[in-house]
């Protein structure tokens, strides 16, 4: 079996900061749906978004943990033993932890002003190189 990497990756999502899709986050929105979502059995994720759910053959790491710091939050994950897992691990190798970021496929509805509605959920997340992240 691989060794396992654990890294600490920063979620790409700040409270009430348009995003590169001009989205806009309450604070207790983000707060509400992480915390629905660590409740999850199992926050598994892909190097690209796979649709609306996650396709297990695209499975690439497992979130251990998100904490907030500062209205930032940050999720440790587990690289897994999946061709996926072997393609991000060399990805890490090449790169370091702050050269990527976690972006969620998630559900809800918009405002016209682009703002997050009640309603939010993440589905799952993906790890892009932060320059691509929007």
């Amino acid at each position: 079996m691989a060794q396992e990497i654990e890294l600490k990756i920063k979620l790409n999502i700040l409270p009430d900061v348009p995003n590169a899709n001009g989205h806009i986050y309450s604070k207790e929105l983000i707060k509400k749906a992480i915390d629905e979502y660590k409740q999850l059995p199992h926050k598994i994720g892909s190097l690209e978004y796979t649709g609306a759910t996650l396709q297990l053959d695209k499975a690439a790491f497992e979130i251990e943990e998100i904490s907030e710091e500062n209205d930032l939050y940050i999720a440790t994950i587990r690289v897994l033993d999946t061709p996926e897992g072997k393609k991000l691990k060399e990805m890490i190798e090449i790169s370091s932890e702050n050269d990527f970021r976690l972006c969620h496929m998630a559900w809800g509805d918009i405002d016209d002003a682009g703002k997050i509605e009640e309603g939010f959920v993440i589905s799952y997340y993906s790890i892009f190189p932060k320059s691509k992240c929007a």
